[in-house]
Order: C-alpha cells, then sequence, then structure tokens
C-alpha cells in the first residue's frame, strides 16, 4: 500500500513540473500555441472506424477464448478434486452420464464454437474482398 501512496505522490510532483516547465516555455516564447494547433492532421473516418472494428474484434475474441480456457481448466480440476476426494459421488455422476450419454445432442457450447469459427471465416472473406 505504501508504495501505491509513493508512486501516487511522485508522479503528482512529475506533472506539476512538466506543467509548470511548459508554462515557462510559453511565457518566454520558446513555444508557440498557435502553431501547434494547425498542425492536426485530417483522419477519415471510415480508417478509425476500421480501426475499431479491427481492435474490438481482437479484444472479444482474446476476452472469450480466456474465458474458455478458464472454464475448461476450473472444469477439469473440479472433476479431478471430485475423482479423488470422493470416488463414490463421481462413480455416481459417471453413472448418471452414461446412461444420457445415448441421447446427447449437441451441446450449446460446441454449436456457439461452430458457430463462431463460421463467422470469423465469413469476416475473413469479406475483409480480403474489401481490401483487394
Amino acid at each position: 500500500m505504501i508504495y501505491i501512496i509513493i508512486i501516487f505522490l511522485v508522479s503528482i510532483i512529475f506533472i506539476f513540473f512538466m506543467v509548470s516547465f511548459r508554462s515557462w516555455e510559453i511565457r518566454t516564447g520558446k513555444k508557440n500555441i498557435i502553431d501547434e494547433e494547425n498542425n492536426i492532421p485530417h483522419i477519415p473516418f471510415r480508417h478509425i472506424e476500421k480501426n475499431m472494428l479491427y481492435l474490438t474484434k481482437h479484444v472479444v475474441q482474446g476476452l472469450v477464448l480466456v474465458t474458455v480456457k478458464y472454464w475448461f481448466i476450473l472444469v477439469l480440476k473440479t472433476k479431478k478434486m471430485i475423482s479423488e476426494k470422493w470416488p463414490k459421488i463421481h462413480e455416481s455422476i459417471n453413472k448418471r452420464f452414461s446412461k444420457n450419454n445415448e441421447k446427447k445432442k449437441m451441446t450449446f457450447a460446441k454449436r456457439a464454437v461452430l458457430e463462431s469459427k463460421i463467422k470469423i471465416k465469413k469476416m475473413k472473406q469479406r475483409i480480403k474482398e474489401e481490401l483487394d
């Protein structure tokens, strides 16, 4: 906790010195404010939109992959813990699921993964066609 407070205080002092140095530059005439305002580059909206879509796609895919990864890790560790610590409960669960295994349909997770893979492939094709 003390490290965070020290870092905070040092950053506040550093910001104060930066602002005072900048004001000194402006007062002495070493920097001209009007020249810096005219140097703003023109960025088209379509360019910003493409970049935001690209970043959003990667952020969402990353979140989904991390969530799925840790979900599978959690499930596997709990199965292992149950099978080691409570073997009777593990056997009863396995018997119950083995009977239902014959009627088992595609699970929601598998279907969602397949749908997202198809959507990703279509998106890649559209982007390639758009860029070409």
